[in-house]
């Protein structure tokens, strides 16, 4: 199997190419048929979670009292964790007609 360590360095982590087929049973594959192995963070890595939800303003989640039931986000912030420095750029791009 060849070697598809994931670089780090830019996420999302693309995945491994798919090996292609050269036989139509399996056992007769060349190279032999391996299963996608899963990714696995390094030794040490710490647990991160990124979430990103898009056109969400601070009056939709419960956690800042609206009307969108977020359980978790409610737990977290009641536990001290609230981010509310955030910076958006509101850019209205729809693309352009080139007729």
């Amino acid at each position: 199997m060849a070697d598809h360590r994931a670089s780090r360095q830019h996420l999302p982590i693309p995945d491994a190419p798919d090996q292609p087929a050269t036989a139509i049973d399996v056992r007769e594959q060349q190279p032999p048929h391996e299963p996608t192995q899963p990714l696995r963070p390094p030794e040490g890595a710490p647990n991160v979670v990124v979430v990103l939800i898009d056109d969400m303003g601070f009056g939709a989640p419960s956690t800042f009292g609206g009307q969108c039931h977020m359980p978790t986000a409610d737990r977290l912030a009641e536990n001290g964790l609230r981010y509310t420095r955030f910076h958006v750029t509101a850019i209205c791009s729809p693309p352009g007609s080139r007729y």
